[in-house]
């Protein structure tokens, strides 16, 4: 993000390459953040297609949530 917090997804999905067009589609979703995304919540799917060359495009559907932040943490 571009005040420094971090994002990280995993993808999961299968893709191949027919005539010099690559394909591919699976679920994402998110494994963790940093600063205001931290304890982010979310999953959902993506179709991607393009050419060899590297320009594509790609639909990605799915929902998040993060949590309260006025919500504090209890300690143990």
């Amino acid at each position: 993000m571009e005040n420094g917090d971090k994002l990280y997804t995993r993808y999961q999905g299968i893709g191949s390459v027919k005539e010099g067009v690559a394909t591919g589609e699976g679920t994402w979703s998110f494994t963790g953040g940093t600063g205001k995304l931290k304890g982010i919540k979310g999953k959902g799917t993506y179709k991607a297609s393009g050419p060899l060359d590297g320009d594509g495009e790609a639909q990605v559907e799915g929902e998040y949530s993060l949590p309260d932040p006025n919500t504090t943490a209890k300690k143990k």
